[in-house]
């Protein structure tokens, strides 16, 4: 998009995130020229002037910013020819193109999200996307956070609430604002619930082998009966802990047992969110490691494994998936990976730049300390929760990790004793302050500390 055709959109006027997103992609195109000149105190003094000329043009017609307190508001969703000639009037360049960005998404960022809300939008590179809450991590974590992204990135194609898709990777990304359940706040507390860790792992669990082709697959518990009174009895009690949202390792469920984990949380009193482990099934005729999602809002969700493990010269037969979803609202954001989805250099660019503020990942590995790496990097970029289970397969192994925008940030939970159920609590904004680790029968009930 040039100049002229930046020029000739914004004064047909329209959408506020249409016109907003065309302003970005010029910004983007002149990204490093912008991006320099925005570093020099000149530069920085106009694009103050502009900006505050462009919030003039626009508090004709109402603002979040500049309504009095008594006065009636309405959310502004787009903007009139004659608003929009006169936004078109003071974009010469592209700090000036940047400068009426910022004016809208002042002016217009509550109404953002409208776009999104109840659908689900598919994004492609370049295409708008609103970041829910940008502000809310205090509220979130508390007030301790660790520095903030917009301090860490330089790039000057997007505003506080909306941003650019900067590449899909190859992924089908979807953004669904399909999402009714209660909102994360500081103090609430997500469960690990490990329903089985027994040591070898070779005892808890079958799979199928085809050394010919090198491959394994369909790893299922050994005893699916079994395995789901210990899941029944780990909801219960992290329910009764008033956990919020329950993340299980990869594997530890079967396709038959997932409608009644489904069932279970329809009735749940706290846990509104459950990133229920995966399960090996046939999907479309192939073969997928799927990992759902169940939640008090009823919409069934679920996600496709990017990244089959390999184990012993033997890869996971699986067809990877090529589709990635967050889910939000306008104050938060939620994703699901599986395992070493955490490691791929794909998939961790991509929540990155969607800003995804909880990242569940169910997972079955031996080795962690990248994915625990991983976890904390995200945390800190997206300033969100990253919280995972893990099947252990040696004594000493992790259990369950949740790394958080905070110092100190990273909590790391290890296998105690032998076999058995174990259950964490991690609490959002307070790592440490709540653990309750345990296996079988005498698992205690969680205190805090």
């Amino acid at each position: 998009m040039d100049l002229r055709e930046l020029s000739q959109t914004l004064a047909r006027g329209g959408h506020v995130v249409d016109l907003c997103a065309a302003l970005l992609r010029y910004c983007s195109e002149e990204h490093d020229d912008l991006r320099a000149r925005l570093w020099e105190r000149t530069t920085q003094r106009r694009h103050a002037a502009v900006c505050a000329d462009a919030a003039e043009a626009l508090a004709s017609i109402g603002s979040l910013g500049t309504a009095e307190l008594d006065a009636p508001f309405t959310l502004t969703e787009t903007i009139s020819e004659a608003t929009g000639r006169a936004l078109a009037l003071l974009v010469g360049d592209a700090v000036s193109a940047h400068a009426v960005a910022t004016a809208l998404d002042e002016h217009a960022h509550a109404s953002f999200f409208g776009r999104y809300d109840g659908v689900a939008t598919r994004l492609r590179t370049g295409d708008p996307f609103p970041v829910p809450w940008p502000r809310g991590a205090p509220d979130l974590f508390g007030p301790h956070l660790t520095a903030h992204p917009d301090r860490q990135d330089d790039r000057v194609d997007h505003t506080e609430h909306l941003r650019l898709l900067a590449d899909d990777h190859g992924f089908y990304v979807v953004f669904d604002g399909r999402v009714r359940l209660p909102e994360p706040s500081a103090g609430r507390l997500i469960a690990a619930l490990i329903p089985d860790a027994p040591i070898p792992v070779d005892d808890g669990f079958t799979w199928r082998t085809d050394a010919e082709a090198r491959r394994f697959g369909d790893v299922t518990p050994r005893d699916p009966e079994a395995q789901w009174k210990r899941i029944e009895e780990g909801l219960a009690r992290a329910d009764r802990a008033g956990a919020w949202a329950v993340v299980m390792p990869e594997l530890s469920i079967t396709e038959e047992l997932a409608p009644r984990i489904q069932a279970w949380v329809a009735s749940a009193k706290h846990v509104a969110l459950i990133a229920a482990g995966s399960y090996h099934a046939t999907c479309g005729g192939v073969r997928r490691n799927v990992a759902p999602v169940f939640a008090r809002d009823g919409r069934a969700r679920r996600h496709a494994k990017v990244y089959p493990f390999e184990r012993g010269g033997l890869i996971e037969d699986i067809r990877p998936g090529r589709l990635i979803q967050i889910w939000a609202t306008r104050r938060w954001s939620f994703a699901v990976v599986v395992c070493r989805d955490l490691l791929s250099t794909r998939v961790v660019p991509l929540l990155e730049d969607l800003r995804v503020r909880f990242l569940l990942a169910p997972s079955f590995s031996p080795r962690t300390a990248e994915m625990e790496a991983f976890a904390r990097y995200l945390a800190v970029r997206a300033q969100g929760a990253v919280v995972a289970a893990n099947t252990p397969h040696n004594e000493g192994d992790a259990v369950a990790w949740c790394a958080q925008p905070l110092v100190g940030g990273l909590e790391v939970a290890a296998r105690r004793d032998e076999g058995g159920m174990h259950l964490i609590l991690f609490a959002l904004g307070a790592p440490g302050r709540i653990v309750a680790l345990g296996s079988g029968p005498n698992l205690s009930e969680p205190k805090r500390e």
